[in-house]
């Protein structure tokens, strides 16, 4: 027969074991048939041994001299986050009553108000509508814009990251090729926006081209067409028509060509059909007073004596 461990002789002694575990070690031993190594056993896994309380205190008082790769990993990356925090740039606003925006529009929701000399940190910059000059917006660490006119950036151009990551939606170029979904991309860009309708005035794209924004100027910027934007009568030279049995998202649909001049044509992005009869179409596209929105129309819909016809831009990729 083995020999009884080193902590079943300790325990058969006595030794080392409170009120609570004597109890419990004297109660198996009470059970008739039960081997004396066996209580051990059993007692040891319910109480393992723990250190001394003067070898816990010395494990406390004398840490290992060289600390672990993992820790001082940790330490390095906590001090190297910290310095970046610190050299954070924050520029100071230079008017009185600045307002801070939800959207790089003045249309849009007042968030913040700064007052002059205001230090703001900037998450990033994007082109919005043009203020005093420039279309640059500073989107701020409140999370709003504020027109850099205001703020004291030591230049009139970008000092931080695009806040759309500087792609445009794609990978067109101007006056290139394009993809259906750049197309619906670049037009939801002015859409999120609220860029509100003028037969005169412009609105930069993502990349700052301006375009007027009227309806043939918008669907112009969303295809990524000559800058400030075809009319409705000159749009004819970049599209073909096409049935609406054949219609896909990105083409557009509008009464265009001769005698549309003015409020005599429109032109809307094709989104994609709102019902299964295909009688409505969702569009993308700028509007009268409503600006430039998400809308819905009947096939066939006219202004005047002209009926609404579908088209599809020239250097669309398929």
């Amino acid at each position: 027969m083995a020999s009884p461990s080193c902590y079943a002789t300790m325990m058969s002694k006595g030794k080392g074991r409170s009120p609570r575990a004597m109890g419990e070690y004297q109660h198996l031993k009470g059970i008739k048939g039960l081997k004396s190594s066996t209580v051990a056993r059993l007692h040891s896994e319910s109480h393992p041994h723990t250190p001394s309380p003067n070898k816990q205190s010395q494990e406390q008082q004398h840490p290992p001299l060289y600390p672990s790769f993992h820790t001082m990993h940790l330490k390095n990356l906590a001090l190297a986050l910290a310095a970046v925090i610190s050299t954070a740039t924050a520029y100071p606003i230079t008017g009185d009553n600045v307002n801070c925006r939800a959207e790089p529009t003045t249309n849009s929701d007042v968030v913040e108000v700064y007052a002059k000399g205001t230090e703001v940190k900037l998450e990033c910059q994007t082109h919005g509508e043009t203020v005093l000059g420039t279309s640059i917006w500073d989107k701020t660490t409140d999370g709003c814009y504020v027109i850099d006119y205001y703020v004291k950036t030591g230049t009139t151009g970008m000092v931080t990251d695009d806040c759309n990551g500087g792609s445009g939606g794609g990978d067109s170029s101007y006056n290139g090729e394009i993809s259906r979904e750049e197309i619906l991309s670049r037009g939801q860009y002015w859409v999120d926006r609220k860029v509100p309708y003028s037969m005169s005035k412009t609105y930069p794209d993502q990349q700052g081209r301006k375009y007027r924004t009227d309806c043939s100027g918008f669907v112009s910027m969303a295809l990524h067409a000559s800058s400030p934007g075809f009319s409705t009568v000159s749009m004819t030279e970049i599209a073909k028509s096409i049935s609406w049995d054949d219609i896909q998202p990105g083409d557009f649909v509008g009464t265009l060509g001769s005698g549309t001049g003015g409020a005599a044509g429109h032109v809307t992005l094709f989104h994609s059909w709102a019902g299964s009869d295909k009688k409505e179409y969702n569009t993308l596209e700028c509007r009268g007073t409503y600006g430039c929105v998400k809308y819905k129309r009947p096939v066939g819909w006219k202004v005047g004596s002209y009926t609404a016809k579908p088209y599809r831009y020239i250097r669309v990729k398929d």
